[in-house]
């Protein structure tokens, strides 16, 4: 398994955590364990210590050591084992005193997940004895609802972790991620009745972030949403769109506005998805997306997190034609590219158009190169088959780009896949001309491309060979070097054919180099 710098959920959480982020962790879990189940795996000990964030937003099953396959009449589990407070009643014989060996099947899993959600709620389990346990498992006691409703937790949040905690098995839900559409935000009359109303629910769109400090400060679960049904409030025909919009623009605002991407903002950005209706991240507003807001200027887990619920990376910037990938390059960032990068290449139909052009003509490459202009920021690019080739802005493939930028390991890199070194831009300048007229670019790299058949009496526009630019520049060596390879002395100008002259004169008699001229 990869590594997981955030740790399990119960160092990462050391305080209760808001209901949005204990949904988003439920459906991730839910997902796992649906596949873990229809494996006929059951995992048998979920706790906190069991799941490992990759990042902020993503949660990863570890710790396997007492799981079985539970395949009937063949190996069914039957052993004690798990973990105190987290275990179910069946494990425990706690609904058959009299069968001590009786087998127990997935819904041990569920049990256990929901204990895991009443601990990251209100870091308490909802059975801390075994006698509070096996009363509940017996009937003789309520579901103990007491610290969910301490830690503001909504009435159909609550109402899904008793459904986990059922004392049948039978009677639990199977893992499944449409199970988390039971755990959504509260619209109907019935939920709105189960509690008084907040002071914020005189205001439908009011807050959208409630404070776990503060209980008169509604939490977005506790907020009383606007049913979008309800056509007395709207034309039923406009009613979801409306709704829509406004979450959409509620999420571009919050997207665009953000300073810091510390984890209370992200937090907040997760809440955002669980409004009813779910905000679209893909709603172009001045030309831009969600997504290539942060692509541009976040960090790389709201990348993440908007490509979690749904970002569409095929969409472009308008007037721009800017695509997300290109957008990662803005910041100069080559830690943040990377990641956002990563994300985005690992997307299928953003390696298909890895190629697309922006209204300049630049691809990802050459912002790449522009931007970042090392060779670990073009190499995932490279690996990803990104053409070596395409013109740019002023006619410049990437390799007469990075040349122009003066940046030689970059071109090298290039070169070794498969650049054209003949390619000119609109100005008929070679990768000779820039390496040439360039201030830093080495005698070994002008080598390399006369050894590739750079042309090495190629006129740009204005007339002017390699050689002409070596002598402007009184570069001796270089001129040495292209008169080897059989630049044409004659350069049309009084002045520089001097230079060319007293070059030839010194090669002639043996020396390496003139006093300055």
């Amino acid at each position: 398994m990869e590594y997981c710098p955030y740790g399990d959920l119960k160092s990462y959480f050391s305080n209760p955590i808001s209901e949005c982020e204990a949904r988003n962790i439920c459906l991730q879990l839910l997902d796992g364990l649906a596949v873990l189940h229809s494996l006929s795996i059951v995992h048998r000990d979920i706790k906190p210590e069991a799941f490992f964030e990759e990042s902020p937003i993503i949660v990863k099953i570890t710790d396997f050591g007492v799981s079985k396959r539970a395949l009937e009449g063949q190996t069914e589990p039957r052993t004690v084992c798990g973990t105190a407070g987290f275990m179910a009643p069946e494990v425990l014989h706690l609904l058959d005193d009299t069968k001590e060996d009786s087998s127990f099947t997935s819904a041990v899993d569920i049990w256990s997940l929901g204990c895991l959600l009443y601990y990251l709620l209100t870091k308490q389990t909802p059975f801390s004895k075994y006698e509070l346990l096996r009363d509940y498992a017996k009937g003789r006691t309520a579901f103990p609802g007491g610290y969910l409703k301490e830690n503001h937790v909504s009435h159909q949040g609550r109402k899904f972790i008793k459904r986990l905690l059922d004392p049948l098995p039978e009677a639990r839900p199977s893992a499944s991620v449409d199970l988390i559409s039971d755990w959504a935000t509260e619209t109907t009359e019935e939920s709105r009745g189960s509690e008084p109303p907040s002071p914020g629910d005189a205001d439908p769109y009011g807050s959208f972030f409630g404070d776990p400090e503060n209980p008169a400060q509604p939490l977005i679960n506790d907020t009383l949403w606007p049913d979008p049904f309800d056509a007395t409030l709207r034309g039923r025909e406009s009613s979801i769109n409306d709704a829509m919009d406004y979450f959409s623009t509620e999420l571009w605002n919050f997207v665009k506005s953000a300073q810091v991407f510390d984890r209370d903002s992200t937090v907040k950005l997760q809440a955002l998805f669980t409004t009813n209706p779910i905000p679209s991240p893909n709603r172009l507003h001045n030309g831009y997306t969600a997504l290539h807001i942060v692509s541009e200027s976040a960090s790389a887990e709201w990348v993440e997190l908007l490509l979690l619920y749904g970002a569409d990376a095929k969409i472009r910037t308008e007037p721009g034609r800017e695509t997300s990938l290109q957008l990662s390059t803005f910041k100069g960032n080559l830690e943040e590219f990377m990641k956002k990068s990563k994300l985005l290449l690992a997307i299928r139909a953003v390696r298909d158009d890895i190629d697309a052009q922006n209204s300049s003509g630049d691809t990802a490459l050459h912002l790449a190169i522009a931007r970042l202009g090392t060779v670990p920021a073009i190499q995932p690019l490279l690996e990803a088959e990104a053409s070596t080739n395409i013109k740019g802005r002023q006619g410049r493939t990437p390799l007469l780009y990075a040349l122009y930028l003066e940046q030689e390991a970059v071109a090298t890199a290039l070169l070794d896949k498969d650049s054209d070194p003949h390619a000119l831009d609109n100005h008929s300048f070679s990768a000779l001309h820039y390496a040439v007229a360039s201030r830093t670019i080495s005698i070994q790299f002008i080598q390399r491309l006369l050894d590739a058949g750079v042309d090495v009496n190629w006129k740009d526009e204005d007339g002017h060979t390699p050689l002409y630019l070596a002598a402007q520049k009184n570069k001796q060596e270089v001129m040495r070097l292209l008169l080897n390879h059989g630049a044409d002395p004659e350069l049309g100008n009084s002045r520089l054919n001097l230079r060319i002259s007293q070059i030839q004169y010194a090669a002639k008699v043996g020396l390496k180099s003139l006093w300055p001229f």
